[in-house]
């Protein structure tokens, strides 16, 4: 039986990616800007049209995580939930060394505890 407070955790998880990856396809820039990215600042028009063509499949990635997430819960699989959050723990690790890295430093702390609560969440589901 996962901790009650697992759950709901997820699916805040799920909600939060979902809603992130629209923000990604109306306003990459600002989707990026939340990282701690100015990606708009970029040399060049065509390095930035780019770099906001990233912005979007990492959109399409959280949706995609997202509806995942909803699916496992609405099927009452809550340890399928659980591994999904592990594995996603991966992305969130390495998103938060590239906002470290290039971004604004005060973010990557955010993703980090971010990143924690969300392997701490999909531990609680599978075990």
């Amino acid at each position: 039986m996962p901790h009650l407070w697992a759950l709901p955790t997820a699916l805040v998880f799920g909600a939060g990616g979902s809603a992130l990856s629209l923000y990604a396809f109306v306003s990459p820039g600002g989707a990026a800007r939340i990282f701690g990215l100015d990606i708009e600042k970029s040399n060049s028009a065509s390095s930035n049209d780019l770099a906001l063509q990233w912005v979007r499949i990492f959109g399409g990635r959280n949706l995609a995580i997202g509806l995942a997430i909803f699916a496992f819960y609405l099927q009452r699989m809550p340890r399928a939930v659980g591994t999904l959050l592990l594995c996603i723990t991966a992305a969130g690790t390495v998103g938060t060394v590239v906002t470290g890295l290039w971004g604004v430093t005060d973010k990557a702390w955010g993703h980090a505890v971010g990143t924690t609560v969300l392997g701490l969440t999909g531990w609680a589901l599978v075990m």
